[in-house]
């Protein structure tokens, strides 16, 4: 518990996997390029999507190498 978080600031428990899973797989077909995690990937995903697409695919190429 941190004290500077209030009560309705803290992580609750109420999603099963199941839930969290489809929010995952909802997330990844339809994602909020106005609020990205990555303001670089959100920024080429909304200007270069071509760019975008390709760069991806080259990184989890790269990914499945090093596995």
């Amino acid at each position: 518990m941190n004290e500077q978080e209030k009560a309705e600031e803290r992580w609750r428990p109420i999603l099963g996997v199941e839930q969290i899973l489809i929010s995952v797989v909802s997330m990844l077909n339809d994602p909020n390029a106005s609020s990205p995690a990555n303001i670089d990937a959100g920024v080429q995903f909304r200007n270069d999507r071509k760019g975008y697409d390709t760069k991806v695919k080259r990184l989890v190429l790269k990914s499945m190498d090093d596995f």
